[in-house]
């Protein structure tokens, strides 16, 4: 469902901290609807999180409304908490 781009991004994140999925991606995922328009994540805070520059370059930041940060890459919008 993800770009290959969103998809080594989140394994990053991943590899370091607890990543929690959760809007409708979940449901789209479970009706079979293939298309991501946009993926909400909350993650654990454990301080500094080491994106490699090979990802991050790929990718536009900029603050969300609600306090967390939207990460835009390729034709996806990560919103992460």
């Amino acid at each position: 469902m993800l770009d290959a781009d969103a998809r080594t991004l989140l394994m990053a994140i991943s590899m370091q901290t607890t990543v929690y999925v959760f809007s409708g991606v979940i449901r789209n995922y479970l009706i079979g609807y293939k298309d991501v328009r946009d993926l909400d994540v909350v993650i654990r805070n454990i301080g500094k999180i080491e994106i490699p520059t090979s990802i991050i370059s790929r990718c536009r930041i900029t603050k969300n409304s609600f306090g967390g940060y939207k990460l835009h890459t390729g034709n996806l919008n990560i919103d992460v908490w």
